[in-house]
């Protein structure tokens, strides 16, 4: 008989060693023999030699990468033997600076941004071999700009057998998926993940059948089972009909900078409004949302600016006066001098103080 193509035999150890080449399933029967000066001894033998199964990489998505926050992934496939991964040469885009991927699969670290803000998402194209096949995946590896926070702070009331519409705005990329814990909707309304239906935010929508109160908490995340989420608890009011508007935020609004974008939304009660500027003007570059009375967009003027809001519905209006100002766009000034002294195992807190264009990260 033979060995299998790739393999040798000496003689002198009795050692079968070699890389077996071939491309399917294949047994190999033959005749061993010992000799020695006393004598000779055959025995029959047999080596099965199975061709690899093909690498199968199974990982369909990477998940996000979270600022400030250690990564840990690990990439899987199916396949024989040990398998190695590396990022293929063939690959325009590599890992974003900070993280590593270990031969193992493994990609782990910390994002070092180089002073680079925002949302990226880039293509990688990675490689899993074993030595005798090899597979490639084209993946998306995302950052998130900064972790997803919920901004909203109350919910629109609604009337029984009125459309409801309610977008819940928050910091970070937008969640692949957002729920309802800790309570419920009122019956005929739900809440839909941003990338449900291609919006940014989330929101909840639909016709509530029942009047009532009804508490609960909204939780949006990445992806389902992360543990980077964020879960914010609303209450939201149902009526039998209409409440008259009445506007209830502060007259001094916050103050915005030229040529950085400015959000900010009216808070009044009442149900069903709709929103005007009925007596001066916005600073150029902001619009009143006629729907929500959220003010927002990026002013390109300076100044202090005077203007009346607005709120009306079918059981009447109610109209407030209100100041913002637009301060020049400068780079922020530490204002903080000292900090407080500190104890061993004991809480320590201070704030750092710094003026320029809103907003600033210290």
């Amino acid at each position: 008989g033979t060995l299998p193509d790739g393999l040798k035999f000496d003689k002198n150890t009795g050692t079968i060693s070699g890389t077996a080449t071939g491309d399917k399933d294949t047994a190999y029967s033959f005749t061993l023999k010992a000799e020695n000066d006393y004598g000779a001894n055959s025995q029959s033998g047999s080596i099965w030699i199975y061709k690899p199964s093909e690498i199968k990489i199974t990982t369909e998505k990477l998940p996000m990468v979270i600022d400030g926050e250690p990564y840990n992934f690990k990439l899987q496939a199916e396949g024989d033997g040990d398998i190695t991964w590396t990022i293929d040469e063939q690959t325009y885009f590599t890992l974003h600076k900070g993280l590593t991927l270990a031969p193992d699969g493994t990609i782990s670290g910390k994002l070092d941004r180089e002073g680079q803000s925002g949302y990226w998402s880039w293509g990688i194209i990675f490689k899993a071999s074993n030595g005798t096949s090899s597979a490639k995946k084209y993946l998306w590896l995302a950052t998130s700009g900064e972790a997803t926070k919920i901004t909203l702070d109350s919910l629109l009331d609604g009337v029984v057998g009125k459309s409801y519409y309610q977008t819940i705005y928050m910091t970070g990329y937008a969640p692949v998926v957002a729920d309802i814990v800790d309570g419920e909707l009122p019956e005929g309304m739900y809440l839909t993940g941003a990338n449900d239906t291609g919006n940014y935010y989330p929101y909840i929508v639909g016709t509530p059948k029942k009047a009532g109160t009804y508490n609960f908490k909204v939780r949006v995340a990445w992806a389902s089972g992360s543990e980077h989420y964020d879960k914010k608890e609303f209450t939201l009011v149902i009526h039998e009909e209409d409440v008259a508007p009445k506007i209830t935020e502060d007259e001094i609004l916050p103050e915005g900078s030229q040529k950085i974008y400015y959000s900010k939304k009216i808070k009044a009660s009442g149900t069903d409004l709709k929103w005007l500027v009925t007596n001066g003007k916005l600073p150029s570059g902001l619009s009143l949302n006629y729907s929500t009375g959220i003010i927002y967009g990026t002013p390109s003027t300076t100044g202090t600016f005077n203007f009346d809001i607005t709120a009306t519905n079918s059981k009447g209006s109610d109209k407030k006066s209100f100041t913002l100002v637009i301060g020049e766009s400068q780079a922020p000034t530490i204002t903080t001098a000292s900090l407080n002294s500190g104890t061993l195992r004991n809480p320590y807190s201070a704030t750092i103080e710094a003026d320029g264009a809103k907003p600033i990260t210290v």
